[in-house]
């Protein structure tokens, strides 16, 4: 319980001009309480979910076809075909390795000498 034990005791032993004081504070702890059950109850965060293909190629600004050419090259090993009209499903875990294994190239190579003249 949040109020203490001897709330009771406490009200009978205070004295008159202290009264409004007191409910006033009871009054603000139950306009809290009644707030807090107001507001709706948040839910976990949801489990990763798989990837569709629509989804993936949104998120990684790419066309469907892309998707699905990686897919058929092997890219995403545990993407698998959910039923017949669903399409494609992409693990997050296998985006995420596929992700951490695209590293930036520099398009060119600078190297270092003389400037000729």
């Amino acid at each position: 319980m949040i109020l203490p034990a001897d709330l009771s005791e406490r009200i009978e032993a205070a004295p008159s001009a202290d009264l409004p004081v007191l409910i006033g504070q009871l009054e603000q702890a139950k306009a809290r309480a009644w707030a807090r059950l107001a507001q709706p109850v948040s839910s976990p965060p949801p489990l990763a979910e798989d990837y569709t293909a629509e989804g993936l190629a949104a998120h990684l600004k790419l066309t469907k076809g892309t998707i699905y050419r990686l897919y058929r090259t092997g890219v995403w090993p545990n993407a698998y075909k959910a039923g017949r009209t669903k399409g494609l499903r992409i693990p997050r875990a296998d985006v995420d390795v596929w992700r951490m294994g695209k590293v930036e190239r520099p398009r060119f190579e600078v190297i270092p000498g003389k400037r000729a003249r």
